[in-house]
């Protein structure tokens, strides 16, 4: 039994509910985190896409680097503290504003001297920032003789994202120093440089709490494990100067006076090395430096700190949009994707052109809010919705034309030639299911004396016979593009014009009887060779305006002809003599030409029920 058909209600219906159903994965796949490795990956496509910004000008790298290695020959890690604290001196004397140096001097050095010379050049300086570690297992922080001399104090520890970029400042934590008898909040040290930078008289108030920690009046977001850097591009985009300029009074005219300072390894031995979302290479060209230099890979710590302080300095912060604004906004993209991808029935080019949009306007968004505002905004659920229900929708869709294509195939398969079927599968607007008024040419043929045949043969030799003889007709029927309506007993009730329009379908239904009474002839030549019976049909033609459409009950439907016209082909075939073709004078006009393509002979009118005038036929005799 056929199913049973959709409506457009239904159809639409369902594709809401295969919207909904694909939305709801998506959204629940991202609240678990699914997705989070792929997003970090777009986030450093945004960078690369935004480019390199000006750094912050107050910010400068000093680097214990392998020139300065090579200057003073010997390792990096044989700079003594004396040589630091000379370093130190000499870049407050040439007028750094703080001066942060990337190193823990945790355990005191073989020469009391070192440390001592070390703590007067902090004292001295009055602008030293030192570091800490407070990773759990190994914290380590300064001497405490040293530790009197800093300004300030913030741990170095960074901490990669799953898939081992460093991309966020960490949040402040609770630690307890060496000597100290309860835990005290140590800020991240880019935070701290913040703080000595901005509020010099003294350190405000730190408040934290709501995924953010605020520091006088710097608001940092910390959802996500830590505050998002705003990295102005690769390594080597912070200006650097080597360690050994420092150390030997030999700094750049106006390269660190009124700047910050950061002093760290930048040493490829040291291993003090993370990846970062740029990955490609910088150029070094500053207004101090005579030469340039080019650097890719990895960025060293002492870079990130100085990313992560211009962060804070510059006022570009990166925010996190929160997930109930995006949950909202992912919600309004699969309404509308949905309505427009799956509801809506669209042929696959205009569909991949709108998803194509979709994406992209989801992405420019994206990159649009990133550079100008600093939201940074989960892309990957708005494409994959948009993507998704565009493979949805053609394949909800491809479905349904599917089972349309075999319910037409279930209805007319047997009824019209393989030609005519193609193409109301392929436009099954051509069906016009629910009736239409048409002008089309009705066939009629009945084998004459059949039933008083048929009562002196075995009820298998009048089967045999008729299955032989609807085999041949049906054939030629669908050669000539006529819809088959139906046998009656012997008879075959056939029409032009429907559901494939065609402008010559009274002639096509002449051309066809002509080859049907030829095709009889050779069957009954057969017939007759095989010693059985023979018989000729009759036929009858008319062309006019019927009903033609789907008629029947809710269990049972006919897609059939109704109507006068309809009636006045059925008597035209009642009148015809066996192997006899008559036509109307409708369809004798409706054939253009007709004397020079038929041999046609007219026939004294005949009286028909329901007719209150007599009727012109004609007899077709041969084709010419």
């Amino acid at each position: 039994m056929a199913a049973k058909r959709l409506t457009r209600a239904q159809i639409r219906l369902r594709g809401s509910l295969l919207a909904l159903a694909l939305l709801a994965a998506i959204l629940a796949a991202w609240r678990l985190g699914l997705f989070e490795r792929a997003e970090l990956a777009l986030l450093d496509t945004r960078f690369a896409l935004r480019g390199v910004m000006a750094p912050d000008a107050s910010i400068v790298l000093v680097g214990i680097d392998e020139e300065s290695a090579a200057h003073f020959n010997h390792r990096v890690s044989a700079f003594t503290r004396s040589e630091y604290a000379t370093a130190v001196s000499n870049l407050s004397k040439a007028g750094a504003s703080l001066i942060v140096l990337d190193v823990v001097f945790a355990r005191a050095d073989p020469d009391p001297n070192q440390d001592a010379l070390l703590a007067a050049a902090l004292g001295a300086s009055g602008r030293a920032i030192l570091v800490a570690d407070v990773s759990e297992r190994n914290p380590s922080f300064p001497l405490a003789a040293l530790r009197a001399q800093e300004i300030g104090e913030g741990f170095i520890n960074l901490i990669p994202d799953r898939d081992g970029v460093v991309r966020r400042i960490p949040p402040p934590r609770m630690t307890i120093a060496e000597g100290e008898e309860g835990a005290s909040l140590v800020l991240p040290l880019a935070a701290e440089v913040a703080v000595e930078h901005l509020h010099p008289e003294g350190s405000p108030e730190v408040e934290t709490g709501g995924g953010e920690f605020r520091i006088g009046g710097v608001d940092l977001q910390t959802s996500g494990g830590g505050v998002l850097i705003n990295f102005c591009g690769g390594p080597g985009t912070i200006p650097a100067i080597p360690f050994w300029r420092a150390l030997e009074g030999k700094l750049p005219e106006g390269s660190v006076r009124g700047r910050i300072v950061l002093v760290g390894s930048m040493h490829p031995l040291v291993h003090d090395q993370f990846s970062v979302p740029f990955r490609g290479t910088a150029r070094i060209a500053t207004s101090f430096m005579e030469r340039t230099e080019i650097r890719q890979g990895e960025m060293y710590g002492i870079e990130i700190h100085a990313h992560a302080l211009d962060t804070i300095l510059s006022g570009r912060p990166l925010v996190a949009a929160g997930r109930g604004g995006q949950t909202i906004a992912f919600l309004m993209i699969g309404a509308l994707s949905g309505a427009l991808l799956i509801i809506l029935k669209l042929k696959p080019a205009r569909g991949a052109a709108l998803a194509g949009a979709g994406v992209l306007l989801v992405c420019g968004l994206a990159q649009y809010l990133f550079v100008s505002r600093g939201w940074v905004v989960d892309v990957l659920p708005g494409v994959l919705i948009i993507a998704g229900h565009f493979i949805a929708g053609q394949t909800y869709h491809r479905a349904l034309d599917i089972r349309m294509k075999r319910e037409i195939e279930g209805l007319f398969g047997r009824y019209v030639s393989p030609q005519v079927a193609d193409k109301m599968i392929r436009d099954p607007s051509l069906m016009r299911l629910g009736g239409r008024k048409a002008v089309l040419t009705i066939f009629f043929s009945d084998i004459r004396g059949f039933t008083s045949m048929s009562e002196t043969l075995p009820p298998d030799e009048v089967a045999s016979l008729l299955q032989e003889y609807f085999t041949e007709m049906t054939g030629i029927v669908f050669k000539h593009g006529g819809t088959l309506d139906k046998f009656i007993g012997d008879a075959i009730m056939v029409f032009f014009g429907d559901p494939v329009p065609m402008e010559d379908h009274a002639e096509r239904a002449v051309w066809m009887s002509l080859e049907m009474r030829e095709a009889m002839e050779r069957l009954k030549d057969r017939w007759r060779s095989e010693g059985r019976k023979t018989f000729d049909p009759g036929i009858g033609i008319n062309t006019g305006e019927v009903f033609v459409g789907n008629t029947g009950s809710n269990r049972r439907v006919s897609y059939t002809v109704l109507g006068d016209h309809v009636n006045l082909a059925a008597r035209l075939e009642a009148n015809a003599k066996a192997a006899q073709i008559l036509i109307s004078r409708a369809t004798h006009d409706a054939i253009p030409g007709i004397e020079s393509k038929f041999s046609v002979e007219p026939l004294p009118p005949i009286m028909v029920k329901g007719k209150a005038q007599p009727v012109e036929i004609y007899q077709v005799l041969s084709a010419r």
